[in-house]
């Protein structure tokens, strides 16, 4: 059985993109704190599809919070000759727990953090 669930924060605004299907792709990147003691985080790469996908790159701004449950998907992409592989949750659901306003600052804990620059996935 596949199935994943995540509780946290998003890192950075999602991106949004359309296949040649114009099927929304909305990309983007959870913290996820560890269930164990000191501030450590995971930092957890989810895509949505479809309408959940521009619903997300709408109303979701870096450091919103959102729980997700979905499947982990692995692909493998080609990049300048080099084969790599990501692992990503395929968002099935997605709950936003918390909307920051666009005036609101951001939590002490996200400043001066970046999202790492991943390959946009190939669309469902």
């Amino acid at each position: 059985m596949n199935v994943t669930f995540i509780v946290g924060r998003l890192t950075a605004k999602p991106t949004l993109s359309y296949n040649a299907e114009e099927k929304a792709l909305a990309v983007f990147s959870v913290a996820c704190d560890r269930p164990v003691a000191g501030k450590k985080a995971d930092f957890i790469r989810c895509v949505a599809y479809g309408e959940q996908g521009e619903l997300c790159a709408q109303y979701l701004k870096r450091g919103s919070w959102v729980a997700i449950a979905g499947h982990l998907q692995r692909r493998m992409y080609c990049k300048d000759g080099k084969w790599n592989s990501v692992v990503e949750v395929v968002a099935s659901t997605i709950e936003f727990l918390s909307i920051r306003k666009p005036d609101e600052p951001l939590p002490e804990d996200l400043e001066g953090e970046e999202a790492s620059p991943l390959e946009t996935p190939p669309a469902n």
